[in-house]
């Protein structure tokens, strides 16, 4: 059992590397050396193509829900329920209280 032992590590000591190539360690630094820190502009965009996207889900999440007739009132447009807005009567242009007119 011992001989086989003996005979498994020296095969397996063959395959081994005991040195690194020559310039490898050249090679490391120059590549540790090349890498760049990201500057405050890139991360400010890293982050905000972020955040634009989930705003963007967020706005769509909002006028779907608008545009499902929760909050829509009687003949009020696509574009104003959209908005908030309220229908445009002569009342309400005339009128801003909501009140009837007197006569």
């Amino acid at each position: 059992m011992n001989r086989e032992l003996n005979m498994l590590r020296d095969i397996l000591a063959e395959g081994r590397l005991t040195t690194y190539e020559p310039g490898f360690v050249e090679r490391a630094i120059l590549r540790w050396r090349s890498r760049r820190t990201p500057s405050m502009a890139d991360l400010t965009l890293r982050i905000g193509s972020r955040a634009a996207a989930v705003g963007l889900a967020a706005a769509a999440a909002i006028a779907l829900y608008t545009l499902g007739g929760t909050g829509r009132l009687a003949g009020q447009s696509t574009t104003e329920a959209l908005l908030g807005l309220a229908p445009i009567t002569l009342e309400v242009a005339y009128f801003d209280s909501g009140t009837t007119p007197t006569r």
